[in-house]
């Protein structure tokens, strides 16, 4: 029998918002999740520079949005995490600091990033590219996805580590689940691009080798990050799309077998035509938000 743990969010009298693994003695509180206790260690979230304001409550709520990935990825998605992780936060502030500190830790920088994970690191930075805290959130758990993923995916391609961080950055819990949703201006984008004929194939993109991914992602209709999220989205909006996705993160995680357009199309029932043709119907319609739990 697993045992569960469970997270309450609630505000006292004066109006302070609270997190805590148990409701108040009086007042409402909204239980915000439900997950297997598995025994692994907290994972352990450090700020260690915080040069703009980022609030306890907001502290709170990522922390446990990034536990709630945590076990996603490793209870429903196969993966075998470390028992120990960190992160280690970085909030710079502006882009000056931000490329400053890029540039030490990794020898590149660029003015289009608004976050960055430095990989064979735990540390991942931001800096106040918005006025909305939301917006700073989502950053900071698109990294941190990033992070989590670092010690099995290594070997992945950029389009499957950009599609997962850029699936799960809107995560919301509430009610024992999780909501996902499409990134801002995302959805018009994909319609503009059928409209005008210029969505790329999958065929085409997942054969895209990680220095060609990096060319596309220069571009500036954001086509790269904007259809690693949509393959992402379209394979876990169906069961045999979350399997083929599994079975490429388990190849990853088990035997270091990076994704290729042929396993895809070994994997996918019907192989890459079909991907191809279930991806465009799936593209032009309504592409709801997603809810997501830990249950099987």
């Amino acid at each position: 029998m697993a045992l569960y743990a469970q997270a309450y969010q609630w505000r006292d009298p004066g109006g302070q918002l609270h997190f805590s693994d148990r409701p108040p003695a009086q007042g409402k509180a909204t239980l915000l999740h439900t997950t297997p206790a598995t025994g692994r260690s907290d994972l352990e979230v450090l700020y260690r520079q915080q040069d703009f304001r980022f609030n306890q409550a907001q502290k709170a709520a990522l922390k446990q949005r990034l536990m709630w990935l945590q076990n996603y990825l490793e209870d429903r998605l196969g993966l075998d995490l470390p028992q120990q992780s960190r992160l280690e936060i970085y909030l710079l502030a502006d882009q000056s600091a931000f490329r400053q500190w890029m540039q030490a830790r990794s020898g590149n920088d660029s003015r289009y990033f608004d976050g960055v994970f430095i990989p064979g690191s735990d540390a991942i930075a931001v800096w106040p590219w918005s006025a909305q805290p939301g917006d700073i959130g989502q950053t900071l758990l698109h990294e941190g996805c990033h992070r989590l993923l670092a010690p099995v995916a290594a070997a992945a391609p950029l389009w499957l580590h950009e599609g997962l961080a850029q699936y799960f950055q809107t995560l919301r819990l509430a009610q024992g689940q999780a909501v996902v949703r499409a990134p801002d201006g995302a959805r018009e984008r994909l319609k503009r691009w059928i409209d005008e004929h210029r969505l790329i194939s999958l065929r085409k993109y997942l054969a895209l080798d990680n220095r060609h991914w990096q060319q596309l992602a220069h571009r500036q209709d954001n086509i790269a990050y904007t259809v690693a999220w949509a393959t992402t989205a379209f394979l876990m909006s169906s069961p045999k799309g979350q399997k083929t996705l599994r079975r490429l993160l388990q190849d990853l995680d088990k035997s270091g077998l990076p994704p290729s357009a042929a396993r895809v199309d070994a994997l996918y029932p019907g192989g890459l035509t079909q991907l191809d043709y279930d991806f465009l119907h799936w593209a032009q319609g309504e592409t709801p938000p997603q809810t997501l739990t830990l249950d099987n």
